[in-house]
């Protein structure tokens, strides 16, 4: 008998978990668009991650990379009496700073903000956030009722 035949009656990764075409939908979001009715599916309509303000401080910090990556070369060909001033010492990393801080620190800030569900038609375009629900508790004391 070769080596394969002897996996073929058993899963291979028992503790695998279940692919998103076989999470359960959550019951208080909508299985549907509103708008042209598409039905929604676990793990392409529906993402959990950082709300709108989280996503907006992140594009910014991708689209404000560019400005001040040109802000920190340039910086030096336009004034180079600055760029001499810090030639001698170890204010270069100042032009580090200015090139790297800023979009850093708006990604920095996007993670900290709340998550939250987002849910998106990609037909149509529809989308809206959702609140996350905290994790369900169990009681359990048995004399309670």
């Amino acid at each position: 008998m070769s080596n394969h035949l002897k996996f073929r009656d058993g899963a291979l990764s028992p503790n695998r978990p279940r692919p998103f075409y076989e999470q359960p939908w959550p019951a208080d979001l909508p299985e549907s668009c509103q708008v042209c009715g598409t039905k929604f599916r676990y793990g392409f309509n529906l993402t959990y991650g950082g709300g709108k303000a989280a996503r907006l401080l992140r594009r910014t910090a991708y689209v404000g990379f560019v400005p001040c990556i040109l802000l920190g070369f340039l910086l030096p060909a336009v004034a180079p009496q600055i760029y001499e001033h810090f030639s001698g010492s170890h204010m270069w990393w100042a032009f580090f700073a200015v090139m790297f801080l800023p979009p850093l620190l708006l990604a920095a800030l996007s993670a900290l903000m709340p998550n939250s569900r987002h849910l998106e038609c990609k037909k149509c375009g529809w989308n809206r956030d959702y609140k996350t629900l905290p994790p369900p508790t169990f009681d359990t004391d048995p004399n309670k009722t």
